[in-house]
C-alpha cells in the first residue's frame, strides 16, 4: 500500500520523501518482500539503503532488522502509512536537537476513539503508549503517529532485545515505555490533518487530505486551447492538452498526457445529498461549491442512493450540524 499512486507519486513520496528534514543525513527504508523491489528503487534525496524484514511482525521486528544499519545514530522513525503536515516532523527534530529529551512523539489530538497507540502523560512528560486500548479507555486523547525523535538508536535496540517481538503486536509501545521510565520523553502536539492507511478504504480519505493540499501546477508540453476555464488548484500534469469551452473546477489532478475533449457530453451518475428535499417546494440546484468527504465520494461510485444519505447524515451528526431537509454540510 505505500507504492499505491496517488498524483502520479507514491504513498511513500508523499508520508516520507515529502517530509524529510534537512537535518536528516542518510535513510534507511526496512522493507517486506512484495515492497522491497518498489521501496529500492524510490530515489531520496540523501543516501539510503533498504533492509529486508523477513515478516511483517511490527515496528519492533522492523528496527531489529536494520539494527546494524541504525546502531550509534540519532533516529527519526517515520511510518510510511501515516499522512500528516509537512512540517510536523520538522518541530519535532527540532525540538528533540533542543531539548535535552531522549525522545519526542507527535501526540495527535482526537475526540474519536482511533485504533492506534495512545500517551499516557504525567507532569507534561510521557510515561507509557497504550496500544489500542478500546473506545472509552485511553489514557489521553493523543495518538502517537509517525515521526518519532529517538536520541539513541543503541538505547532503543537493547531494550527491543529485551522486550522480544512477540506476546502481541506492541512490542515497540512497550519498550518505549520501558525507556519512558528512567528517560524524558515529550509530547510534540498536534492538531492538524492526519489520515493513515490501515485498510483499502482508507485510500478515499488518502485522496481527500492530498487534495487539500494539492497546489496547482502546470508540467512540461500542457496544451490549453481558448475559451477555457480552470477554477481552484488544479495539477496538469506533463502532456495534458485540454480543447476549447471546458471548464475544470479544482481541486482536480489531471494525469500524463491525458486529453480532455472540445463539446464532449459526458453521461454522470447522480446522487441526491438532501433526504428532505423532496417535499415540492422548489426545483432549483445550486452548488455548494465545496468537495465532497472521500467516503461520501467512494459511496457515490460503489453503493446505492440510501447509503449515500446514510453517509451524510454520519458526517453531519460527527461535526455537529443540523438541517430541516438534513442536507450535506461542508
Amino acid at each position: 500500500k505505500i507504492v499505491f499512486p496517488f498524483f502520479g507519486k507514491s504513498l511513500f513520496d508523499f508520508s516520507v520523501r515529502d517530509v524529510l528534514p534537512k537535518e536528516v543525513s542518510r535513510a534507511v527504508i526496512i522493507a517486506v518482500r512484495n515492497n522491497r523491489d518498489a521501496l529500492g528503487a524510490v530515489g531520496l534525496p540523501i543516501p539510503s539503503v533498504t533492509v529486508l524484514q523477513q515478516k511483517p511482525l511490527g515496528m519492533a521486528d522492523a528496527l531489529l532488522a536494520a539494527a546494524s544499519e541504525i546502531a550509534g545514530s540519532e533516529l527519526v522513525i517515520l511510518i510510511a502509512d501515516d499522512l500528516t503536515d509537512s512540517g510536523l516532523i520538522k518541530r519535532v527534530v527540532a525540538r528533540g536537537r533542543t531539548s535535552g529529551a531522549f525522545g519526542v512523539i507527535p501526540g495527535w489530538k482526537t475526540e474519536r476513539y482511533f485504533p492506534g497507540g495512545y500517551l499516557k502523560i504525567e507532569n507534561h512528560r510521557i510515561v507509557g503508549i497504550t496500544e489500542k486500548p478500546g473506545e472509552g479507555k485511553a489514557p489521553s486523547p493523543y495518538v502517537a503517529i509517525s515521526g518519532h525523535y529517538v536520541r539513541s538508536s543503541d538505547v532503543l535496540l537493547g531494550e527491543l532485545t529485551r522486550t522480544g517481538t512477540t506476546g502481541g503486536d506492541d512490542a515497540y509501545e512497550r519498550a518505549l515505555t520501558t525507556i519512558a521510565q528512567h528517560e524524558e520523553f515529550v509530547m510534540e502536539p498536534y492538531e492538524g490533518n492526519f489520515v493513515s492507511l490501515k485498510y483499502p478504504w482508507h485510500v478515499l480519505d488518502g485522496m481527500e487530505y492530498l487534495l487539500s493540499r494539492l497546489a496547482s501546477h502546470r508540467g512540461k508540453g500542457v496544451s490549453i486551447c481558448d475559451h477555457v476555464v480552470i477554477e481552484g488548484n488544479v495539477y496538469l500534469d506533463d502532456g495534458v492538452k485540454i480543447f476549447e469551452n471546458t471548464k475544470i473546477v479544482g481541486p482536480c489532478y489531471i494525469g500524463k498526457n491525458t486529453i480532455v475533449p472540445a463539446k464532449k457530453t459526458l453521461t454522470v451518475p447522480v446522487f441526491c445529498v438532501e433526504h428532505g428535499r423532496w417535499d415540492n417546494s422548489g426545483k432549483e440546484f445550486t452548488t455548494a461549491n465545496a468537495l465532497a468527504h472521500g467516503r461520501l465520494r467512494g459511496s457515490a461510485n460503489f453503493d446505492t442512493q440510501s447509503d449515500v444519505w446514510k453517509e451524510v447524515a454520519k458526517k453531519n451528526e460527527l461535526r455537529n450540524t443540523k438541517s430541516s431537509t438534513d442536507t450535506y454540510r461542508t
